[in-house]
């Protein structure tokens, strides 16, 4: 796999924070730089599918692809019983 640029960050956290994922690190045999890496992949993932999931909804929305409110109760009746 070729490498790519890579660059610091850096940030302000609690302290915390800070001892929870050393203990982590610790724990796991990993550095400190691999688990945040892990979670910002993880909250860059997240984040991009939920918006791309709006921008769908919105595109929905705009081409009347909506369902009525009768629709939507009868959804939720059926979901909780």
């Amino acid at each position: 796999m070729p490498q790519t640029q890579q660059k610091s960050v850096t940030f302000r956290t609690e302290a915390a924070k800070l001892a929870t994922l050393d203990a982590l690190s610790e724990s796991l045999g990993r550095d400190r730089t691999s688990l945040l890496n892990e979670a910002l992949d993880a909250f860059i993932e997240v984040q991009t599918w939920h918006k791309r999931e709006i921008m769908k909804a919105l595109e929905e929305v705009r081409r009347g692809e909506m369902i009525s409110e009768e629709e939507m109760d009868e959804f939720f009746k059926e979901l909780i019983s």
